[in-house]
């Protein structure tokens, strides 16, 4: 396959994977490319790539509705592009940090880990990549204006 670029970086609908192992745990780091609102999915049990995008999409329609927004997965097709944005890159690895450093400091501290507590910090943290604004509040701007 020719190497093919996203034909526009940055869109809403536009998201970046990449997958982390945490302890013993798989988990798949989802950016979206314009906000940098992130998801977390628990990989473990994942077995085909089918099974994937339909949690994906199942938490891209869930983000959508908190917002107010009707996401329709069937109008969606999933199209696998490799990354070439260098500043989404970065924003990825900042937030693989912060999820290991969170997972490493709950170990240390006998707590448990809990994957959604980290995505909430995780969208709650200021990116560069985005003015330094936190990607909650980016995606609530982005999903206003094109509702």
């Amino acid at each position: 396959m020719p190497d093919q670029r996203v034909p526009q970086p940055g869109r809403l609908d536009a998201w970046s994977a990449h997958v982390i192992q945490v302890g013993r745990l798989p988990v798949v780091l989802l950016m979206n490319d314009a906000s940098l609102y992130t998801l977390l999915v628990n990989a473990a049990g994942l077995t085909d790539f089918r099974s994937f995008v339909q949690i994906l999409l199942i938490s891209v329609r869930a983000v959508w509705s908190w917002h107010g927004v009707t996401f329709e997965a069937a109008e969606h097709p999933v199209v696998v592009f490799r990354r070439t944005n260098r500043s989404l890159m970065g924003s990825m690895n900042d937030a693989a940090r912060c999820l290991r450093w969170h997972y490493d400091s709950s170990i240390e501290g006998s707590r448990p880990f809990d994957l959604a507590h980290v995505q909430g910090m995780l969208n709650e943290m200021p990116y560069k990549g985005i003015g330094y604004g936190c990607p909650k509040d980016r995606l609530a701007q982005l999903l206003a204006a094109e509702g």
